[in-house]
């Protein structure tokens, strides 16, 4: 079974939330916390805008928002290649088991989107009722 999330979040939404050191600390992990540290300013703002918007694409791809997870327990990293994957903290790897995540990413000096496509392994899936 498939399931799609997509989010679009504004660049100067971010950059503003940034200003607040309580923001960085809710919202993303240890890897992009140090990953955004090696950044220029505006590269840290699209980079941000991005990974917001890819915790909010996964959240709406399973189909819950976000309950039963913090967002700073979903990161983002890169692969040896510059694509992104998402990684997940001990304590909602329960919540993913049985799940693939395949994540897409894009900005512009404005705007940032992310869309993530799960699948869930059918033995996980529960028996459909009519």
């Amino acid at each position: 079974m498939l399931s799609t999330g997509i989010d679009l979040v504004e660049t100067n939404r971010i950059k503003k939330s940034l200003e607040n050191p309580l923001f960085l600390q809710r919202v993303f992990g240890n890897n992009e916390i140090a990953s955004l540290k090696t950044k220029s300013p505006k590269q840290q703002i699209l980079s941000a805008a991005a990974w917001f918007a890819a915790k909010e694409a996964f959240s709406k791809s399973l189909g819950t928002g976000i309950i039963g997870f913090k967002l700073s327990e979903v990161e983002v990293v890169h692969n040896e290649f510059g694509a992104p994957k998402l990684i997940f903290s001990d304590n909602i790897k329960k919540l993913v088991e049985g799940k693939t995540f395949s994540l897409s990413l894009t900005h512009t000096d404005n705007y940032a989107a992310a869309v993530v496509v799960s699948m869930i392994d059918e033995k996980h899936c529960s028996p459909v009722k009519e």
